[in-house]
């Protein structure tokens, strides 16, 4: 996975420079785009195209909100 801190960083200026901050903690996730799958650059030849069309898919669900990950600290 890959944290996408230039899109984080971007939309809280964005927010500044059009009036609309809000102070507070964000949550980023696959649903707008705060997290996404690498390219797997280097560890793309360890892992099969079926487990690679797998995670798509599986990203594609959660972000769609078909399935949900319940994450919270234990």
């Amino acid at each position: 996975m890959m944290k996408r801190l230039d899109l984080a960083v971007y939309h809280e200026v964005d927010s500044v420079l059009l009036g609309k901050f809000k102070p507070g903690v964000k949550e980023d996730s696959l649903q707008n785009d705060g997290v996404t799958l690498s390219n797997m650059n280097y560890t793309k030849n360890l892992i099969s195209d079926v487990i690679r069309d797998k995670l798509k898919n599986m990203g594609q669900l959660l972000k769609s909100g078909k399935i949900t990950f319940n994450y919270s600290e234990k």
